[in-house]
């Protein structure tokens, strides 16, 4: 019997790149998580130049779990994840980004995924303002949990989500591969337009800080806030498409989300060093200028600061200045 004929719950993909002394424990704890489920380890090579492949394939072997490692190159955590996708035979799908490790939810995600056949499972990391619930999972429409990520009122993490496979290859959900910041909130905007099956569960996500990848995170650059908007912009358009009756939430993305992502654009190449003038050249090339609209689901402080920026901007301060 092959692989693909063996029915698999769920495929746990990894992506790695220079990991040798962190991916034995990082697959042995998740695998410790899965108990009761038939599970396969998809770990995604982007290009190790240690040992990293070859400790992989031995945990594998030595603890007997069903896997294996793909040599997709040096590419994007994206392409990592496409990879990934395309190679799994799961019913579901989940990721695990080792510098942003979550423990003991995959089950608990797994059982609300099939009692409600829900498309995407989330839920809210402890210790956020955010407070976990009790009792079953709930499942809406996921337009409406897209309008609650525009309006700050919960968040979604990429490293804990878990997702139906044939619902992302049927509705044509990937991440967009040439793009290194801002890929996680495009594909998880993306699968929210095309569901009415978004489950929240109140499984508790913690974060496993003893096999997490230790390190200070890299300050996004200013190149990289433009690839964020290149990205909303490309929600929008599916925005559009999807549900082009929805005013509350085309409301939000003009007059509250796009605006916002472009002064993260302006604050971070202001940070770096660029005048005034120079920014403001980038914002028109771009056509971002455009995008700085405000209305009545613009905040109060993000209206001052669009307003500011479009009529004084040698007066403007960014975030990090003011």
């Amino acid at each position: 019997m092959t692989r693909r004929m063996i029915s698999t719950d769920l495929s746990v993909i990894i992506p790695m790149r220079n990991l040798e002394q962190e991916i034995a424990g990082i697959m042995r704890s998740a695998a410790d998580q899965v108990s009761g489920l038939n599970v396969e380890f998809i770990v995604v090579d982007m290009g190790s130049s240690d040992r990293g492949i070859l400790e992989a394939l031995s945990v594998i072997k030595e603890s007997k779990l069903t896997g294996y490692v793909v040599q997709n190159g040096k590419g994007t955590i994206g392409a990592a994840f496409n990879t990934g996708i395309y190679k799994a035979s799961g019913e579901y799908i989940t990721f695990l980004f080792p510098r942003r490790l979550y423990r003991d939810f995959i089950v608990g995600y797994y059982q609300d995924a099939k009692d409600t056949n829900g498309d995407i499972v989330y839920g809210i990391p402890a210790g956020e303002r955010f407070i976990c619930g009790t009792g079953p999972a709930s499942v809406r429409n996921g337009s409406e949990v897209l309008l609650d990520l525009l309006r700050a009122e919960q968040t979604i993490d990429i490293g804990a989500v878990m997702l139906k496979r044939s619902f992302l290859l049927d509705q044509h959900v990937l991440f967009t591969e040439d793009c290194s910041f801002g890929y996680s909130e495009e594909f998880i905007m993306s699968a929210l337009l095309r569901t009415r099956n978004a489950v929240k569960s109140n499984t508790l996500l913690i974060r496993d800080k003893v096999y997490q990848v230790k390190g200070k995170a890299i300050k996004p650059t200013g190149a990289q806030y433009m690839e964020r908007v290149e990205a909303l912009k490309r929600v929008y358009d599916a925005v559009l498409l999807h549900h082009k009756s929805n005013t509350k939430l085309i409301h939000c993305f003009v007059q509250e989300k796009l605006p916002d992502a472009v002064l993260s654009c302006v604050d971070t190449l202001l940070d770096e060093g660029m005048g005034y003038n120079a920014v403001r050249g980038i914002l028109r090339v771009n056509g971002y200028e455009e995008l700085l609209c405000t209305g009545k689901q613009t905040g109060r402080r993000l209206r001052k600061r669009v307003h500011i920026w479009k009529v004084l901007p040698w007066m403007y301060k960014s975030r990090s200045q003011s």
